[in-house]
């Protein structure tokens, strides 16, 4: 008999966004304490890809591991708001001074692309219940679109990266 094969390519990375958004969203809470076995068992993967993706998630700062205690999702400080609100008015007051440095054309472009971000936005706002709308999270949207007027892909990448602690910290309270 021939079945299927199960796509198991990149378990890492699939465990890795799976966990990384359910940390976001705070499915799991702050200093919820995460068990690899159960995880591994709820992701029907071995403990290898969920143990190699909380180490990613460690190093992103969305959980902690203490020795011989466990693995828990990070709290958020207010002092982590503010430096990440430093950083993220240091990199988008860089990009503004560097927009007249685009072709005319392209700066254009980019523009309307913002636009239609604050016109989707807008639209869904009065179409939406709030909660659905703010999962959409417009807000991120257009900034990130701002961030790539600069067509430096790390910046993108860090600024997406620091923006999981905004929005956790927009959504709920600190702890």
């Amino acid at each position: 008999m021939n079945l299927p094969r199960i796509d198991n390519t990149n378990l890492l990375d699939k465990a890795y966004s799976i966990l990384k958004e359910r940390i976001i969203r705070r499915d799991f809470k702050p200093n919820q304490k995460l068990s690899i076995p159960e995880l591994a068992m709820q992701l029907g993967v071995s403990r290898t890809p969920v143990r190699d993706a909380l180490n990613r998630l460690e190093k992103d700062g969305l959980i902690k591991t203490v020795s011989k205690v466990g693995t828990f999702v990070a709290a958020i400080e207010i002092q982590d708001v503010l430096d990440i609100m430093d950083t993220r008015l240091m990199l988008e007051f860089w990009v503004i001074e560097k927009m007249p440095l685009l072709p005319e054309s392209e700066f254009a472009e980019r523009i309307k692309h913002l636009e239609e971000i604050l016109d989707q936005a807008s639209a869904s706002f009065q179409k939406m219940p709030l909660e659905s709308y703010l999962k959409l999270d417009y807000n991120l949207q257009f900034h990130i679109e701002l961030i790539k007027f600069d067509n430096n892909k790390r910046n993108v990448a860090l600024y997406k990266d620091m923006m999981n602690y905004h929005s956790l910290s927009a959504e709920y309270s600190l702890y």
